[in-house]
């Protein structure tokens, strides 16, 4: 069989290899199947999506195509498969973490769509593969959502994969990846915690891959990837103590000789021993989930932590010197503007290497999604905001102690001192008179500190994982564009004498020597 896979841009700010389409490709690519990626989110120059999926479709001729669905992808991918349904005869299914939110649902929002994937996606593919080739029923494949005529039918829940040492790596040689400097990786799936504005489509379950298996992949993304830093993408990476410490004495043991990131990190779950063995391990920076330092509005979360164990973690984590990342969110039940303001001044205090604010959306199938529909006023759906609020401009809702406008202000003054600084004015120019202004006008307190902050960064630069980080480049022996297939014989192990690099920051594409 052929499949094509779209990954369909959501977020503008949005970078990165789908780890979720690079799973089951590679599921599918080992059965013997033919795969092509067609990846809309990296790769944006040329033609327009719409085009682009019309031509991918006309030079591979697929049997199935299946779209990825983010939260902010939604609307792209609604568009594209009622758009493909007109030209393409075969079968259209969706996946992604959206549609599980969704489950049965995502067909009656996605009308032009076939069927959806709910869940891990691995063997599913596999078996729904089996059954248009074999022209079978689907009523046998698990975690699968289809029409039969016009009903709508959902299948029995697939068991999530209890051992997932099982799961083959992702091969990226499928996107046509030749070198990547940033290597993201998932150690662990599920999370057990209830955070109301969080949906794990992955179950509350915490499964582990085994620390010789990831030391295996990690060993990979270095030798054959050539990666200089590996991302970890774990919704929940440390709730298991002991193992982390035996994760970081294994890196220590191998010599990998690589800084990584976290993005997913309890700071209730964590000792002095555990972030001693992390910084040793060349540990470069963690990612904090603080959301409000206010404690009515933060009882609110249902995280499973207290305040104390955040401010703990994070006196731990900066004696052994590694960066701290810290998010939080304006909106939550109970925020107020002065909550807002006065929980990010407190924030300040814990001289973190970053703070990110962003506005608190109600996502599909969240605590956090019951609780606007029955306290407050809804202004704009999901589908059109990004919960990175201080990049966009719409609010999702409001109440009657924060208001529409009161929220705006927030996120206007956030921006600002966080150093965000977000504007997408066209002329440069104006961009930076506004943003002096508005510097000016909320921070100016703040200004020698922040002007400080910024010579400091530019001076320890080129020993900051940023340096890696942000670049996030990626090196091509061929785009990822959906025209060709890559074939069990087509695999290419060494690079070809010139590569193609995409700055994935910027979405720019240039050649380079090998």
């Amino acid at each position: 069989m052929k499949m094509l896979f779209v990954d369909p841009m959501g977020d503008r700010e949005a970078a990165g290899l789908n780890l979720g389409i690079a799973y089951c490709a590679t599921s599918a690519f080992n059965q013997g199947h033919t795969i092509s990626i067609l990846d809309l989110v990296n790769i944006r120059k040329g033609e327009q999506p719409h085009k682009r999926i019309k031509t991918a479709v006309e030079n591979f001729h697929p049997d199935i195509i299946g779209i990825s669905v983010t939260n902010m992808s939604f609307n792209n991918s609604k568009s594209y498969a009622e758009d493909i349904k007109s030209y393409f005869k075969g079968s259209i299914v969706l996946g992604g973490p959206e549609i599980s939110a969704l489950a049965g649902k995502s067909l009656e929002l996605i009308p032009n769509a076939d069927m959806a994937v709910i869940g891990e996606g691995e063997i599913t593919i596999i078996d729904l593969l089996n059954a248009i080739e074999k022209k079978s029923h689907f009523e046998s494949v698990k975690g699968l959502v289809w029409r039969d005529g016009q009903k709508i039918v959902v299948n029995p829940s697939r068991e999530f994969i209890r051992n997932l040492d099982e799961v083959a790596f992702p091969n990226y040689g499928i996107f046509g990846v030749d070198k990547m400097d940033v290597y993201p990786i998932s150690t662990t799936r599920g999370c057990p915690y209830g955070c109301i504005f969080c949906f794990c489509n992955l179950g509350k379950k915490w499964r582990t891959r085994s620390i010789e298996n990831v030391i295996e992949e990690i060993r990979i993304a270095k030798n054959r990837y050539g990666a200089k830093l590996f991302h970890i993408c774990d919704p929940s990476f440390n709730i298991d103590i002991g193992r982390v410490e035996r994760f970081c004495k294994r890196l220590i043991e191998e010599k990998l000789d690589m800084p990584w990131v976290i993005q997913g990190f309890r700071a209730d779950r964590m000792t002095e021993d555990m972030i001693h063995w992390m910084s040793k391990a060349n540990c470069g920076r963690i990612w904090v989930g603080i959301e409000t330092l206010d404690e009515n509005v933060f009882k609110n979360v249902n995280k499973g932590e207290t305040l104390d164990d955040i401010k703990r973690g994070i006196a731990l984590m900066k004696k052994y010197n590694i960066e701290i990342y810290g998010y939080m969110i304006v909106g939550l039940p109970g925020d107020t503007l002065r909550k807002t303001l006065r929980s990010f001044e407190n924030a300040r205090k814990f001289n973190l290497d970053f703070l990110f604010y962003g506005s608190c959306v109600p996502f599909t199938g969240t605590a956090m999604e019951k609780w606007v529909k029955k306290n407050a006023v809804t202004i704009a759906d999901s589908y059109n905001l990004s919960s990175i609020g201080t990049q966009y401009d719409e609010i999702a809702f409001e109440t009657k102690d924060f208001t529409r406008d009161e929220r705006a202000k927030a996120r206007r003054i956030l921006n600002i001192r966080t150093g965000g600084y977000n504007e997408y004015d066209t002329n440069p120019f104006i961009f930076k008179f506004k943003k002096w202004l508005l510097i000016l006008r909320y921070d100016l307190k703040h200004l020698s500190k922040r002007i400080k902050q910024s010579i400091d960064y530019k001076r320890n630069y080129k020993t900051s994982v940023d340096s890696i980080n942000l670049r996030r480049g990626v090196y091509y022996y061929r785009l990822s564009d959906g025209t060709w297939g890559l074939d069990r014989d087509e695999v290419v192990e060494t690079p070809s004498s010139k590569r193609l690099f995409l700055d994935m920051k910027r979405h720019t594409i240039s050649k380079v020597d090998a």
